[in-house]
């Protein structure tokens, strides 16, 4: 009994020794993302890539920080969307994509002023390739917008003529005409970054038009 009683003492007293889990490496959760990413479960894809980027430190492997950017755009994420594309760039990984895809993200989220900016940045850094072709199309239509905005805005005005008493025409015409002039910096704005594009060729000249009208 005494024997008993002493190596149960001996099993009390001795430290009890677990099993940790092995941590898993940085190199292992890209992988897993890599794989969720396969699958399009770009939710678990992007939480793998976070855990490898927060275990490398400055170590940063940049196709993992463009491939997480990539997963949390793709589930609307856009602010971390944005934080990891502008972290792309930094590493110098795809950094005209990741460029145009920061100003894609700030026109979702209809930052339209800072979009513009960084687009007029992007468009004389990035000359050549499938990216700087998007950049230029969507500062095109940036400055296309505003041109087509003011158009309408004038084209609005001026149609008050029609109800207006006669000796109402020449005001009514001057302040149309302030407003379409206002497209014209615009357009040109466009013509000068897309020269012969359709487009805005057709809405240079119904501001012209519009102009030489209201001068009537």
């Amino acid at each position: 009994m005494k024997l008993k009683v002493l190596f149960a003492s001996l099993l009390m007293a001795m430290p009890i020794v677990g099993f940790a889990q092995e941590e898993k490496s940085a190199d292992v959760y890209k992988n897993e993302g890599n794989a969720a990413y396969r699958e399009k479960k770009f939710d678990v894809a992007l939480a793998s890539y976070e855990k490898a980027i927060e275990l490398w430190g400055e170590e940063l492997d940049a196709a993992t920080v463009y491939n997480a950017a990539m997963c949390a755009e793709k589930v609307k994420d856009l602010d971390k969307a944005k934080t990891l594309y502008e972290k792309s760039i930094s590493l110098d990984y795809k950094a005209d994509i990741s460029t145009y895809k920061v100003t894609s993200i700030l026109g979702k989220q209809k930052k339209v002023e800072e979009q513009r900016a960084a687009l007029e940045a992007a468009v004389t850094k990035y000359t050549e390739g499938k990216a700087a072709a998007f950049i230029k199309k969507d500062l095109t239509k940036s400055y296309r917008d505003e041109a087509f905005a003011a158009y309408n805005a004038g084209a609005k005005k001026l149609a008050e003529c029609q109800s207006a008493k006669p000796e109402d025409y020449a005001a009514i015409k001057a302040e149309a005409k302030k407003i379409f002039s206002e497209g014209t910096p615009w357009i040109e704005k466009a013509l000068t970054v897309s020269p012969g594009d359709e487009q805005c060729t057709k809405i240079k000249q119904s501001i012209d038009e519009m102009i030489a009208e209201c001068n009537k």
